[in-house]
């Protein structure tokens, strides 16, 4: 008689129960959902990263790419301006080349 009696006990508890493992189901779906869109939107603003990434290492190879050449051309420049800085006091000695040996003959 007394398991009769329980059996509406042990019913009310395991309604109880099978409701409490319901809710803790629902918030745990609830959860997933949230981390699912949390990395989702982890991966999407690593992909942009990536891209940004990659564009901005292009940008910089072409502007080391400038550089060098520009070094190139200020080399260059500066090598034609000895030659002709050079080239200019040979001129000048030339011009005033009769001062330069009376100088050297002297100094004899």
């Amino acid at each position: 008689m007394d398991a009769i009696i329980q059996l509406p006990k042990i019913d009310d508890m395991m309604e109880r129960e099978v409701k409490n493992l319901r809710e803790a189901i629902d918030i745990l779906h609830v959860k997933q959902k949230e981390y699912a869109d949390v990395i989702r939107t982890y991966l999407s603003s690593q992909s942009t990263d990536q891209s940004e990434i990659s564009r901005i290492t292009g940008e910089l190879d072409d502007s080391m790419t400038e550089l060098e050449e520009s070094r190139g051309k200020l080399v260059n420049l500066k090598m034609q301006k000895e030659v002709a800085s050079g080239m200019h006091n040979l001129t000048s000695g030339a011009v005033n080349g009769t001062y330069h040996l009376k100088n050297q003959q002297k100094g004899q």
